[in-house]
């Protein structure tokens, strides 16, 4: 009795220290902390604007934009992660990400989209994302404007979801923007796509 007790335990132990987890973010200050608890030091907050000071790893934590403006400084560092739901997913608010350096990447290691919009607003001004399982960007619903940066993913470089596409407000692309997929650069549902 005491020995499946034991490994139930740690089983039950093992089971919850790796899996992941959401941190739900609205605001630069909340998401500066966030990354610092990560890696100390990682991250700075001046206004609206986080930028990164180190790399880092969020293991299998995932990013949960939930409100306000926010704008991601990757400053030539890498943000990375192993997370199915996406390393960064913006339900609500506006997250715009910029790389004021090169070499700036968001890059999910594992199986799973890097980026998701499922309500609110994202806005790509530059910097890499790289999903090297699935999808670089998947929109659900909300607005996603891509104005320039790399996307490059081993399926699809942006997925247009087909079951929610009705809720999406807005896809547009313009400036100097690369994307490349595995499988299709933008694919999926029936929402329209504006290029300037």
């Amino acid at each position: 009795m005491k020995k499946g007790l034991l490994v139930f335990v740690l089983i039950f132990t093992l089971f919850f220290a790796f899996s992941a987890s959401a941190l739900a973010l609205s605001s630069a200050g909340a998401l500066a902390d966030a990354l610092n608890d990560l890696v100390a030091d990682s991250a700075t907050a001046n206004g609206n604007t986080v930028t990164l000071e180190d790399d880092i790893n969020l293991d299998y934590d995932s990013l949960i934009i939930d409100g306000g403006t926010i704008i991601l400084d990757l400053n030539g560092y890498t943000l990375s992660g192993d997370n199915y739901d996406g390393l960064i997913v913006v339900e609500d608010g506006r997250l715009t990400i910029q790389d004021s350096k090169n070499g700036g990447t968001i890059q999910n290691t594992g199986y799973g989209d890097t980026l998701v919009v499922r309500g609110g607003r994202l806005t790509l001004n530059s910097g890499n994302i790289q999903s090297m399982g699935d999808d670089g960007i998947q929109i659900e619903a909300g607005s996603l404007y891509v104005k320039g940066g790399h996307i490059e993913a081993d399926d699809d470089g942006v997925y247009v979801s087909p079951y929610e596409s009705g809720d999406i407000s807005a896809i547009e692309f313009s400036g100097s923007f690369r994307i490349a997929g595995e499988y299709h650069a933008i694919y999926g549902g029936d929402a329209d796509l504006y290029f300037h």
